[in-house]
């Protein structure tokens, strides 16, 4: 659920954007998510799981600006989108469908797209990352993720959704 953390925060300081079309969005009125959750115990802690998954994923990602380079950084996020679109049974770790452009991904990272070809070239080179046409393969997947310093568990994605914390 993208920008959950206003439910608590409704003054919000970044906005979202959709790489791929056509997308859905559903928009649900902070009053009607908070009765429901009030009324249904387990959609307020799916919320809840939802949110800390989030904050897992923002610490990750400060790790990430402040203390990796632009080869880690983008290693990283290749892991992490593969690891989301086989999750989200959209490819695999290894092959999946990406069709944001080198200018997306450098300003996602905080570098220039110059720099940002340079390292996929790079990537390319030592047979980690290939790219073509918004495909990605990934030849070399522990090697891409030693590269990126990359370790899923803070996507919080082991727990079920129906494992509850609270009866």
């Amino acid at each position: 659920m993208g920008d959950l953390f206003s439910l608590m925060l409704p003054r919000v300081e970044w906005a979202l954007q959709a790489l791929a079309a056509p997308v859905t969005l559903l928009k649900v009125a902070h009053s009607d998510l908070l009765a429901v959750a009030r009324a249904h115990p387990g959609v307020g802690e799916a919320l809840w799981r939802d949110g800390a998954a989030d904050a897992s994923i923002l610490s990750q990602w400060v790790v990430n600006m402040g203390r990796r380079d632009a080869r880690m950084r983008t290693a990283h996020l290749f892991c992490e989108i593969g690891v989301r679109m086989e999750r989200a049974g959209l490819g695999t770790r290894r092959a999946f469908r990406m069709p944001a452009i080198q200018t997306e991904l450098a300003d996602t990272l905080g570098i220039t797209p110059v720099h940002m070809n340079r390292v996929i070239k790079a990537l390319r080179h030592a047979n980690l990352l290939r790219t073509q046409g918004g495909e990605v393969i990934v030849p070399d997947w522990e090697g891409l993720a030693e590269d990126g310093g990359f370790d899923e568990g803070y996507l919080e994605l082991e727990r079920a959704p129906d494992q509850r914390l609270f009866a």
